[in-house]
């Protein structure tokens, strides 16, 4: 199959379809977006990207190599949580589903242990000692802007500032466990092209749970 370039015509078409009634969201979705083509370029020389054929002709991504098909290959999370029976509790969920787990107590170490390139999916808590979630989130998304992240919190104020950050899911605490590993196993097959035109502002879908003692979980589309 021809491989997926991405091109300054596609940065291009992604940045002239921002929302152009949300400044904060624009500059946001602008900053990822600067930063997509060369991750882009590194996947496709991995081997990672192809050229799809559906109707979608804009640069629309699927994964080769089974790299996304988790069984065939084990997926590797990061767990970036100052609360140990979080990561714990956490750990023995996601390795029961079979994935890698690497956890870390606060932003730093997140960024230390964070691997660009087998890292496939991140949790991270916004309230952390020194490095502040959302920094650490920024510098995460420097280095690799298409990479899956769960926002998962016990602050109930964040789902605007995570929807405008195209995140993918939000999850607040107490986590209902269940609603997790779902949204995990649909992040790990998301569709690239999905998340770029979330990135972009021209999806605003995200998943969210509420705390699991209100007793509801729900997938939500931002106004």
């Amino acid at each position: 199959m021809e491989a997926c370039a991405w091109s300054q015509e596609n940065s291009a078409w992604l940045v002239s379809n921002l929302p152009a009634d949300d400044n904060r969201l624009r500059n946001l979705a602008l900053d990822r977006i600067r930063k997509v083509p060369q991750h882009v370029a590194r996947q496709q020389a991995a081997g990672f990207l192809t050229k799809g054929t559906g109707a979608a002709d804009r640069c629309q991504m699927t994964a080769c190599n089974n790299r996304f098909t988790p069984k065939h290959m084990k997926k590797k999370i990061l767990i970036i949580d100052d609360d140990p029976q979080i990561c714990k509790s956490l750990r023995k969920v996601l390795q029961a589903e079979g994935y890698e787990v690497v956890l870390a107590a606060s932003g730093r170490e997140g960024l230390d242990k964070f691997d660009p390139v087998h890292t496939d999916l991140v949790m991270l808590d916004i309230n952390l000692p020194g490095e502040k979630g959302w920094d650490v989130f920024a510098r995460i998304t420097s280095i690799n802007a298409l990479l899956p992240i769960i926002i998962i919190t016990g602050r109930q104020d964040q789902f605007e500032m995570a929807a405008a950050a195209g995140v993918g899911a939000l999850i607040e605490k107490p986590m209902d466990m269940l609603f997790l590993l779902q949204t995990v196993a649909e992040m790990l097959v998301e569709p690239l092209d999905a998340r770029i035109e979330r990135l972009a502002g021209l999806n605003h879908y995200m998943r969210f749970s509420y705390p699991k003692s209100n007793g509801a979980s729900q997938k939500t589309t931002p106004s």
